[in-house]
């Protein structure tokens, strides 16, 4: 289930890319 992975790709992407590729990441889940 993508909604248990999301907290932790979240916390991934805000340490890593300071939430820049996140909006991307958003974008391609609901696409």
């Amino acid at each position: 289930q993508i909604e248990d992975v999301m907290p932790e790709i979240e916390e991934y992407y805000k340490k890593n890319h300071n939430g820049r590729k996140l909006t991307w990441y958003h974008s391609v889940l609901m696409a």
